[in-house]
C-alpha cells in the first residue's frame, strides 16, 4: 500500500513542478505589468510631455519663461525674439532734504504728528495714514514708527555728509502709478515742520521693452511690475534691475529629451511585458511554451502592443512592434516631437492612457485578471498539498493500527505456546 502512495506520487511530482513553473512565470508577468502602470503614470501625471524651454542671451538681465505652455502649435512652440529694455519698474524714493546731525531730538522735543500719504495704481486713490511721535523723537524714530505702521513703504537713516543724514523712504511697490509723501496733519498742502520737506531721489517708473517677435513685427510692451506679458500666448519677460537700456535675444523650443526619456522608459515597460507573458525572458524552464498558448496571456499581449504600435489610430511615433517584439527609435520620435509636438503629444497620452487601463484590469488586487489568476492558481496547488498530506496521514494510521494488531496477535500465540507447554508438562 506505501508502495503504491509513493509511486503515485512519484507519478504527479513532474506535473507539480510545471504548475508551480507556471504560476512563477505568471507572477513575472505580473510584475513586469505593475512596472508598465508606473511607466504610464508617469507620463499621465506631467502637465506637459515636452514643456517649451527658453534661453536668453542675458539671463540676469532679460529672462523669459511661458507661464502657460502654447497649444496654438508647432510655430507658437518654437521660435526666436529680440527685446530692448527702455526702462525697469521701481518704486518712488523720497529724502528729507534738510540734512539731521545724528540722534537729532525734532520739534524741539515737543510730540508732533505725521501724515503718510501712498498710492498704488491709481493717483486718485490715496491713502492717508497718522504717525504719533511722542517727546523727543529722532529722525530715527520716524524711520521706525513708518515701518511698524506697515503701509507698504521702507524708511531707514542714510549719509548724507560728515557728521549729517537724511530720513530716505521708499515705496515697495513698483510702477508709475506709486507715489509716497509726508505732509502736515492740518495742511496736506505743506511738509510737516518737525521734519521739512522732503524731494524726490528716484521717480516711480514701469517696465518698458520693445520686444521683436518671431513675425519681424516690434511692439511696445507696458509693466508696472518686473514681470511683462509677451504678445507671444504664455510667454512672460522678467527684467532684472539692471535690465535699462540692455539688448538682448531669446529663443524658445520644446524640451525633447525629457519625454524622449519617459516614453522610451514607457515602451521598454511594454515590451518586457510582452518578453515575460511570450516566455521569452526564460526560454529554458518548461513553462515558456504554456504561457504562449495561453488565451488570457495572448490578448493582454494584443493590448500591449496596440496601444503603442501602428494599429492604433495614433500610434506613438518611434513605437515599432515586429514579429511580437516592441523597440523604441529614439531619434525617429525626437523629430516627431520637433514636427508636431502637439499632434505627438497627443499620441502619447492615449497610448499611455491605454497602457494604464490595462495594467489596472490586470494587476488590480481585487478585480485584476491576472493577479485573480494567480491567486485561483495558488489556491488550487494548496488544495493538492492539503489533499496529499489527509491521505498521507490516513495510510499511516491505518499501518500503525496494523502494526499493533499484529503485536497482539504475535502476544496471544506466544501465550498459548506457553499453556500448551504447562498443560503437556502436568498430562505426561
Amino acid at each position: 500500500m506505501a508502495a503504491s502512495a509513493r509511486k503515485a506520487r512519484t507519478a504527479l511530482a513532474p506535473l507539480e513542478r510545471g504548475r508551480q513553473d507556471f504560476i512563477s512565470a505568471l507572477q513575472e508577468v505580473h510584475a513586469r505589468m505593475q512596472k508598465l502602470a508606473e511607466a504610464s503614470s508617469a507620463l499621465l501625471t506631467e502637465e506637459s510631455l515636452a514643456p517649451v524651454v527658453v534661453t536668453s542671451t542675458a539671463p540676469e538681465l532679460l529672462r523669459a519663461e511661458f507661464a502657460l505652455d502654447p497649444i496654438a502649435g508647432p510655430a507658437a512652440r518654437t521660435g526666436q525674439a529680440r527685446a530692448r529694455v527702455l526702462s525697469v519698474a521701481a518704486g518712488g524714493i523720497i529724502a528729507s532734504q534738510t540734512p539731521f546731525a545724528p540722534g537729532s531730538v525734532l520739534g524741539g522735543g515737543q510730540a508732533f504728528d505725521v501724515l503718510v500719504v501712498t498710492s498704488v495704481g491709481d493717483a486718485d486713490r490715496e491713502v492717508g495714514t497718522r504717525l504719533h511721535l511722542g517727546p523727543r523723537s529722532t529722525p530715527a524714530d520716524v524711520a521706525t514708527s513708518i515701518e511698524e505702521a506697515r503701509v507698504g513703504l521702507t524708511a531707514r537713516i542714510v549719509p548724507a555728509g560728515r557728521a549729517a543724514q537724511r530720513l530716505q523712504i521708499a515705496s515697495i511697490a513698483t510702477g508709475s502709478h506709486t507715489g509716497v509723501a509726508l505732509v502736515d496733519t492740518v495742511r496736506a498742502d505743506m511738509a510737516p515742520p518737525a521734519l521739512g520737506e522732503f524731494g524726490l531721489v528716484r521717480a516711480p517708473a514701469d517696465t518698458i521693452l520693445d520686444l521683436t517677435g518671431p513675425d519681424g513685427d516690434t511692439v511696445r510692451l507696458v509693466s508696472p511690475s518686473l514681470h511683462v506679458d509677451a504678445s507671444v500666448e504664455g510667454l512672460r519677460l522678467v527684467a532684472g534691475p539692471d535690465a535699462a537700456g540692455a539688448d538682448v535675444e531669446f529663443d524658445w523650443s520644446p524640451e525633447v529629451h525629457h519625454v524622449a526619456d519617459r516614453v522610451g522608459a514607457l515602451v521598454t515597460a511594454a515590451a518586457c511585458v510582452l518578453d515575460a507573458a511570450s516566455g521569452r525572458l526564460a526560454p529554458s524552464r518548461p513553462h515558456g511554451s504554456a504561457l504562449a498558448g495561453d488565451p488570457m496571456l495572448q490578448t493582454m499581449s494584443a493590448r500591449v502592443a496596440a496601444a503603442l504600435g501602428p494599429a492604433t489610430r495614433v500610434p506613438v511615433p518611434g513605437a515599432r512592434v515586429d514579429r511580437e517584439r516592441l523597440t523604441f527609435d529614439r531619434m525617429a520620435f525626437v523629430r516627431a516631437v520637433s514636427e508636431d509636438p502637439v499632434g505627438t503629444e497627443a499620441a502619447v497620452r492615449a497610448g499611455a492612457r491605454e497602457l494604464a487601463n490595462l495594467a489596472r484590469d490586470s494587476v488590480d488586487p481585487r478585480l485584476g485578471v491576472l493577479a485573480l489568476r494567480i491567486g485561483g492558481e495558488l489556491r488550487g496547488v494548496r488544495g493538492q498539498s492539503a489533499g496529499r498530506t489527509d491521505a498521507g496521514e490516513r495510510m499511516g494510521h491505518r499501518e500503525q493500527a496494523r502494526g499493533r494488531h499484529g503485536e497482539a496477535l504475535r502476544s496471544l500465540l506466544d501465550h498459548l505456546d506457553d499453556e500448551r507447554s504447562w498443560l503437556g508438562s502436568h498430562l505426561l
